[in-house]
């Protein structure tokens, strides 16, 4: 049961890793189209 659980936890932590990543890498291109939109 606590190994069980400990397994969904893991997975829960790296997905959150993996999301967060992603969405920072996309902010961080985002700003550098915008910022050659720009000018």
């Amino acid at each position: 049961m606590i190994s069980g659980k400990n397994t969904s936890y893991d997975s829960q932590i790296s997905t959150y890793k993996a999301e967060n990543f992603a969405f920072s890498k996309f902010r961080e291109r985002y700003k550098k189209c915008t910022k050659l939109k720009g000018g």
